[in-house]
């Protein structure tokens, strides 16, 4: 199967599906890939009749608005051979689990008939809360702040914490870690075969350190909302080792630095970059920061040197990942201008690798 395996879709019937099960309006579509993502979008709830006249004219004025419609993110998964609907299912049930004890996610939203996941023919449709909260903008780099990755750090080690939970809970009703696929699968199997240390090999057999994680942990699959992040797009949530999800992160900040940013990939120029007096990030004071948060979360320390193992198995998954996918995409689309800025850099990386610190091998 290709890496970009893009399935084409009838709008019209999403629309149709959307409207008849959620009762809400397909708007504008974000991204096709392996999932058709869109926004949409619930009717405007009509200003509150009887409302109390006010002796200003802005006052008064304000309280005839209407509210603002109620925002979702509409997500359609091609699956004709009806593979996909188990991950799904389970995807969404964590992320039920996680709302109802507190964890900042955007959320499933159920249907009229209350379910999660509606299929329709081979399409498999969600519908999920819009995050609250500001995006956060890779090239701006306020995400690499202490403050920031301290907070992520929580999130994150509290996010592995309820997993476990919820895997314990799960277990009971003969579920388990079902519906999940392993680390492995992802991307076509990209990583299948990587050279993995003994030490984690051992810890993929401890639920201590191996479990249920997020997977792709990083500026864009997260609005900032309340000093913490509220996270989104959960379709490569697997199995693996906690530390891998908190490597993902600190790999970006390793990127950032090592790779520098490009107009090519939405960076922007040096002109730019110098006016907009960014914060300075060093990958070894992130993972510092985020250690701190994630220590604090989970009640026990962080091992190092396998976090730097980790850090470096995504650096594998970044190097394979973007090569692959330029024998398959248009050099000149979004993703391939991004794979190609990747994969040179990563060529000087390979061929001078670091000795230590978080992206040492």
């Amino acid at each position: 199967m290709p890496l970009f395996e893009t399935i084409p879709i009838d709008v019209e019937v999403v629309r149709a599906v959307v409207k008849e099960n959620w009762d809400i309006t397909l708007g504008t579509c974000l991204k096709q890939s392996q999932n058709h993502t869109f926004v949409a979008t619930a009717a405007a709830a009509a200003a509150p009749s009887g409302a109390a006249t006010t002796t200003t004219t802005t006052t008064a004025a304000s309280a005839s608005e209407p509210e603002p419609p109620r925002k979702f993110i509409v997500r359609v998964t091609p699956d004709p051979a009806s593979t996909r609907h188990e991950a799904i299912a389970a995807e969404v049930e964590l992320l039920v689990y996680l709302r109802e004890h507190g964890l900042p996610v955007c959320g499933p939203v159920a249907s009229r008939a209350g379910s999660y996941v509606v299929r329709s023919g081979s399409l498999v449709v969600c519908a999920f809360d819009y995050a609250p909260g500001e995006p956060v903008v890779y090239h701006e780099r306020k995400w690499t702040t202490d403050e920031h990755a301290e907070a992520l750090g929580a999130w994150m080690g509290s996010l592995h914490a309820l997993t476990r939970r919820f895997v314990a809970e799960r277990r009971g009703g003969g579920s388990g870690t079902r519906g999940f696929r392993e680390w492995t699968e992802l991307h076509d199997g990209i990583l299948r075969g990587v050279d993995v240390h003994p030490d984690d090999q051992a810890r993929a057999r401890d639920e201590r350190h191996y479990g249920i994680i997020h997977g792709d942990v990083n500026p864009s699959n997260y609005h900032w909302h309340e000093g913490a992040p509220c996270m989104f797009d959960w379709d490569q949530a697997q199995r693996s080792w906690f530390l891998y999800d908190l490597a993902q992160p600190i790999w970006a900040t390793v990127m950032l630095v090592g790779a520098g940013d490009s107009k090519d990939i939405g960076g922007p120029s040096a002109d730019e970059a110098a006016a907009l007096k960014r914060p300075a990030t060093d990958p070894l004071r992130f993972t510092d920061s985020i250690i701190v948060g994630y220590e604090k979360a989970v009640g026990s320390p962080v091992d190092r040197p396998a976090l730097w193992r980790m850090v470096n198995l995504r650096r594998q998954l970044y190097a394979r990942f973007c090569r692959k996918a330029l024998s398959e995409l248009d050099p000149a689309s979004e993703m391939g201008k991004f794979c190609t800025f990747v994969s040179k850099w990563m060529d000087v990386v390979e061929a001078n690798p670091p000795r230590d610190g978080p992206c040492s091998s």
